[in-house]
């Protein structure tokens, strides 16, 4: 067995270096242009919630309508530069190929599956929109898509590195 990681990102609407909300739901969907780092893209397995289709399009409507206070008190459009989808990224250890060569294997993965799932409901609850599974790239991964519920649609608040944690006296 490899090893599991988790990797936790915030896409913006403008984005940097092209990765902006449009780019991350393309690579979520295996737009071609979007998944050049898979030999051959397979379509996604929605495992949780709605499909990334309904999840970009609930994210542009949040986005155009989401806003924040100025100084002076009124209220504007958040910005495009700002961060208003989390992604996270689960990857399990065994190799696609040990994935599709061993029942064991393949059971040890949906269990897997089925405590990330749980795991990321408790960690973000209703903010969890969609989960994806991919079996296209070396290990079977999830890619899960939180939207903020906030009015100011903030995804950093949704980052644990970002949380500010208990006050130290």
């Amino acid at each position: 067995m490899g090893y599991q990681y988790c990797r936790i990102q915030l896409f913006s609407r403008k984005g940097k270096d092209g990765r902006n909300t449009e780019f991350v739901f393309d690579e979520a969907s295996r737009q071609p242009y979007a998944c050049l780092h898979v030999a051959k893209p397979e379509m996604p397995r929605i495992v949780f919630g709605k499909d990334v289709t309904e999840l970009r399009a609930l994210h542009d409507d949040q986005a155009e309508s989401a806003r924040t206070g100025t100084a002076a008190g009124k209220s504007r459009a958040i910005r495009t530069d700002q961060n208003s989808l989390a992604s996270v990224v689960l990857s399990h250890p065994a190799t696609v190929e040990e994935y599709h060569a061993s029942i064991e294997t393949g059971k040890d993965v949906t269990a897997w599956e089925q405590r990330s799932i749980e795991w990321l409901k408790n960690q973000f609850g209703d903010q969890l929109i969609t989960v994806v599974r991919h079996l296209d790239e070396s290990h079977p991964h999830l890619h899960a898509y939180i939207l903020p519920a906030d009015s100011e649609m903030k995804a950093a608040n949704l980052h644990p590195g970002f949380s500010v944690g208990p006050q130290r006296s």
